[in-house]
C-alpha cells in the first residue's frame, strides 16, 4: 500500500469526528437561535398583551370616571330660578304668580354640567355605565360599572332590569367584594319585585359565608326586614335581636332596638 493511501486512512477517522462535531455545533447553534427567537417572540407577545390590557383598563376607567362624574353632577331646574323685575331687588308679580303659579323665566339656560332632574341625571349616567360595562366586561372597571348600573336601575324603579346585571357581577366576581355587594343588591332588587323568599335565602347565604366582606349587622337588618315583608315576625325579631345583642356599637343598634320593641308589642297584642 502506498504511503499516501495509508496516511489518508489515518486521517479519515479524525476528519469524520471533526466533521461530526462541526455538524453538531451547527445544529446546536441553529437550535439556540430558534429557542432565542421563540423566547423573544413570547416576551413581545406578553408585553403586547399587557399593553393591550392596560389600554383597555385605562379606557374603561375613563368611561367609568365620566359616569361617576355624571352621578354627582348638580341638579338645576328652571323652577330654581326666581323671576325678578327689571328693577333690581324688586319682585314683579305676573298674572300667573298672582294666581299662585310660578312660571319659569323664558331666558333660562340649563347650566353646563347640570341636569334638570334626578331622573335625567340617572338616565344619562346609566347609558355611560352600561357602555363601559359592555365594551370592557372583563376589566375591573367594567365590572364596577355594571354594579353601579344595576344600582342606578334600582334607583330608577327598574329593579327587574337590575337583576340580570347583579347576577352577571356575582358570576364574574365570585366571593370578592363586588360579588358579595352584588348579592346584597340582588336581594334588595328581589324584595322590590315581590320575591322576598329568594331574597331571604340570599341574605342567609351571606350570613353563612366564612369570608363575608359585608358587615353582618347590615345583613341582619336587611334579613329582618325581609322576614317582616312576608309576615314572619318571629324570624324578624330573631334577626333584629342579634344586632342588639351581638353588635352593641353598630350604627344599626338604635334601629334594631326599635324594631325589637315594636315586634314584641305586636306579639304581646296578638297573643
Amino acid at each position: 500500500m502506498r504511503r499516501e493511501e495509508r496516511q489518508h486512512l489515518k486521517e479519515n477517522p479524525v476528519a469524520k469526528i471533526v466533521g461530526h462535531l462541526q455538524s453538531r455545533l451547527n445544529d446546536s447553534g441553529r437550535l439556540i437561535v430558534v429557542l432565542i427567537s421563540i423566547i423573544v417572540l413570547g416576551l413581545v407577545g406578553i408585553a403586547g398583551f399587557y399593553t393591550w390590557t392596560g389600554m383597555n383598563e385605562q379606557r374603561a376607567g375613563q368611561l367609568l370616571a365620566e359616569a361617576m362624574a355624571t352621578l354627582v353632577a348638580p341638579i338645576v331646574s328652571s323652577e330654581d330660578e326666581e323671576p325678578t323685575s327689571e328693577i333690581e331687588g324688586e319682585e314683579s308679580a305676573s298674572p300667573e304668580q298672582e294666581n299662585g303659579a310660578v312660571s319659569a323665566p323664558e331666558d333660562f339656560v340649563q347650566p353646563q354640567g347640570s341636569y334638570p332632574s334626578l331622573e335625567a341625571k340617572l338616565e344619562d349616567a346609566l347609558g355611560q355605565l352600561l357602555s363601559a360595562a359592555d365594551e370592557y366586561p372583563s376589566t375591573p372597571q367594567g365590572l364596577t360599572a355594571r354594579y353601579q348600573a344595576a344600582a342606578v336601575l334600582v334607583a330608577l324603579e327598574r329593579a327587574d332590569d337590575a337583576v340580570p346585571h347583579y347576577r352577571q357581577v356575582m358570576a364574574a366576581a365570585g366571593d370578592e367584594l363586588y360579588g358579595q355587594m352584588s348579592l346584597m343588591g340582588l336581594a334588595e332588587a328581589l324584595l322590590l319585585t315581590g320575591q322576598a323568599s329568594e331574597a331571604i335565602l340570599l341574605f342567609e347565604s351571606q350570613m353563612g359565608s366564612l369570608e363575608s366582606l359585608v358587615p353582618i349587622d347590615a345583613v341582619l337588618m336587611r334579613l329582618g326586614h325581609a322576614h317582616q315583608l312576608v309576615g314572619q315576625s318571629d324570624e324578624a325579631l330573631a334577626a333584629f335581636n342579634r344586632v342588639v345583642e351581638e353588635f352593641p356599637v353598630s350604627i344599626y343598634y338604635t334601629d334594631a332596638l326599635e324594631e325589637v320593641e315594636t315586634l314584641r308589642q305586636f306579639t304581646a297584642g296578638t297573643s
